[in-house]
């Protein structure tokens, strides 16, 4: 190993303590500080150390609710994976489908989605092969376990609904879906917190 890639190294160590502890903000900047240029004797050595810098980096964007440069990321971090040719097909596959795992959670996160929720918490619990895997298992989790309300809303006379809303956090837009008993009224927009598209369902009958 180079005497000089020690200092990255431990820049890394750091930035992974920090995410640990939840502070990762500090997880952040300090992975952003990690240097690849100047890592390692072994030219084979250094993907793999940038595949986990970048695994960190992904997994801090999420906990920072992040969506736009987490998507960024993900993005770019698809590009170095594929285009890398010193990693191994099986490790460059686990790495891509943890990308697609968090940037679906991450698209929940922000656009609750109650049935691709499910689908991907039932996906995970049979898929070996992806990285981080319970890592991910726990974040499914957590949006799993968001809190729900239920709303009544009067329109017009004779006119009600029900709105079923899956989570209610402050800096989330969620969708949820309108219950019409009057079949007429169709669309509608709802204003809870944050302004929430809607989709109407006639009731049946």
């Amino acid at each position: 190993m180079k005497h000089d890639s020690r200092r990255d190294i431990l820049t890394y160590s750091h930035a992974h303590i920090s995410f640990l502890e939840r502070d990762f903000q500090k997880s952040l900047e300090l992975s952003n500080r990690v240097s690849f240029n100047k890592f390692f004797v072994s030219t084979n050595e250094n993907p793999y150390f940038k595949n986990v810098v970048r695994m960190l980096i992904l997994k801090t964007l999420y906990e920072l609710k992040d969506l736009e440069m987490l998507l960024n990321h993900a993005d770019t971090y698809r590009h170095f994976l594929r285009n890398n040719k010193a990693m191994k097909e099986s490790q460059k596959k686990r790495a891509l489908r943890c990308i697609e795992y968090t940037s679906s959670l991450a698209r929940i996160k922000y656009s609750f989605d109650d049935f691709a929720l499910h689908k991907i918490q039932k996906s995970l619990h049979t898929d070996a092969n992806t990285a981080e895997r319970e890592w991910l298992i726990e974040k499914a989790s957590e949006l799993g376990n968001l809190p729900g309300i239920i709303l009544l809303m009067t329109y017009q006379e004779r006119s009600f609904c029900v709105v079923s809303a899956s989570a209610i956090l402050p800096d989330i837009k969620f969708s949820c879906s309108f219950i019409f008993i009057q079949s007429r009224i169709t669309d509608h927009l709802c204003e809870v917190q944050k302004t929430a598209a809607c989709r109407s369902i006639p009731a049946s009958g």
